[in-house]
């Protein structure tokens, strides 16, 4: 996160209050930002079905993971942007990845099942682009709709890892940081709680 690392520097020696802020400040930013990401992305669903790249069983497969993980990103969004909004003595950094935490089977599902269903979509797209005749502009614009949702439902499967990833690197740097007393500690244990890697791998 290289913003992350530019705030260090340039808040270093200053108030740690501030640097608190901006970093958390700065990790809302990029969340919002992969959260519309994933909104977007899942308008492509019915675009996937009505192709003809997946049955309807093989899409909620994908899809559903995906709906639950942009709930509880919204929810763990909303926690976050609260906390920035609260004078600085009652902010409670660490509430919002305890629960964020204890919600991770939609991600482990979408991550685990990731590989097969890329492959699965890219098998579906290359039969569809044999069967079509290239001599025609009908068969032109069937390729181009297809390739084009196959992109975008690849680029959202890879979002439930990036939102993992993210997380996992904030905590990393607040780790990092001379924070205050009990914020440190409550960081701390949020981390270890997540096991970001543990837990996604066991689904």
């Amino acid at each position: 996160m290289n913003t992350l690392n530019a705030a260090i520097e340039k808040k270093s020696g200053e108030n740690q209050e501030s640097l608190h802020f901006l970093l958390t400040e700065d990790f809302a930013k990029q969340e919002w930002m992969l959260i519309r990401q994933l909104d977007e992305g899942l308008k492509v669903e019915h675009s996937i079905t009505d192709l003809g790249l997946l049955k309807p069983a093989e899409s909620q497969a994908i899809f559903i993971p995906l709906r639950k993980v942009l709930e509880i990103e919204l929810r763990f969004l909303l926690a976050i942007e609260t906390n920035i909004l609260r004078p600085s003595q009652h902010r409670q950094w660490a509430a919002p990845f305890h629960l964020w935490s204890e919600d991770t089977q939609p991600y482990g599902t979408a991550i685990g099942t990731q590989p097969r269903n890329s492959n699965l979509l890219r098998s579906r797209l290359q039969t569809l682009t044999q069967s079509l005749s290239q001599d025609t502009d009908e068969a032109d614009g069937a390729y181009v709709s297809c390739n084009d949702a196959v992109a975008k439902t690849l680029n959202l499967m890879s979002l439930p890892s990036r939102l993992v990833e993210a997380k996992s690197e904030f905590l990393s740097v607040w780790e990092a940081i001379p924070l205050l007393g009990w914020k440190t500690r409550c960081l701390v244990q949020a981390n270890t709680h997540l096991d970001v890697q543990g837990s996604l791998s066991t689904n």
